[in-house]
């Protein structure tokens, strides 16, 4: 197994075309998302084992016959990936896969530890029930105006976006933003976590003094209505027990479109 550096990530971009997309480890590719790359080789790899910081989870991308690299995934989760992980405070280590067809190759792999699996749900834009939220000019851009001013500061939304972004640039450049702003500090916000072309994963989250009070929804409303004059597909990633979360997704105008697998194990 290869680490690669920042400069050769292009290397794996068509790897990407796997049965489930995901816009998060492909943010990483692109160089908007900090990450980490590992392949079966340089020249041509066949496989990649993509790290997302913003989530401290892994996806295995690319050709699923590769089951000799889940093999060395598996003999370096002791020695090097659990150090590492350790060291940012994670406990578990959490991954998926591009393809239902890995699945036998990572179960025969990790047979030897307390292999868990569950589920986790993509919902997509069906309908644009965000249109029917009113006084969604309340819930203001985050863009370089804001970014470059005194919010650009705000605690909350500098670590939520320095979670999935390398940097503010990169984010005005590739991403798009609205929060609430409420006596100078932002309360709620919802924005593009992870970027790949025109397919965004959307982060949402509210300050837990100002929950219950449909920050979250204005937020996301006027996030989805920068999508729509722009024409990108929305992706809202929900754990199937995270019901407040799929109510407000489904109240946007979202609906499920597909399930995927997540393996995970304690450290």
């Amino acid at each position: 197994m290869f680490e690669l550096d920042k400069t050769q990530y292009h290397l794996v971009a068509h790897l990407t075309g796997g049965k489930i997309h995901y816009p998060e480890p492909e943010s990483v590719i692109r160089g908007h998302s900090p990450g980490r790359v590992f392949v079966d080789r340089v020249s041509g790899p066949r496989a990649a084992f993509i790290y997302v910081r913003g989530q401290g989870g892994f996806y295995l991308l690319g050709d699923a016959e590769q089951s000799g690299f889940v093999a060395e995934v598996e003999r370096l989760v002791d020695t090097y990936f659990a150090p590492y992980l350790q060291a940012q405070g994670i406990s578990g280590f959490e991954f998926s896969a591009d393809d239902p067809a890995w699945h036998p190759a990572i179960r025969a792999a990790f047979s030897g530890r307390e292999l868990q699996s569950d589920s986790q749900h993509v919902y997509l834009l069906d309908r644009p029930r965000w249109k029917e939220v009113a006084a969604r000019a309340q819930a203001v851009p985050i863009d370089a105006a804001l970014l470059n001013g005194p919010l650009g500061n705000d605690q909350f939304l500098a670590r939520k976006l320095q979670d999935c972004w390398l940097t503010y640039d990169e984010f005005s450049a590739h991403g798009l933003g609205s929060c609430v702003v409420c006596d100078g500090r932002v309360v709620s916000l919802c924005f593009s976590g992870y970027a790949a072309d025109q397919r965004h994963a959307i982060v949402v989250e509210t300050l837990p003094e100002s929950r219950r009070r449909g920050f979250a929804k204005l937020a996301a409303a006027a996030l989805l209505e920068q999508y729509h004059a722009q024409d990108i597909i929305a992706h809202w990633d929900v754990m199937p027990g995270n019901l407040g979360s799929i109510a407000l997704a489904e109240s946007l105008g979202f609906a499920w479109a597909y399930t995927y697998c997540v393996y995970y194990f304690s450290l």
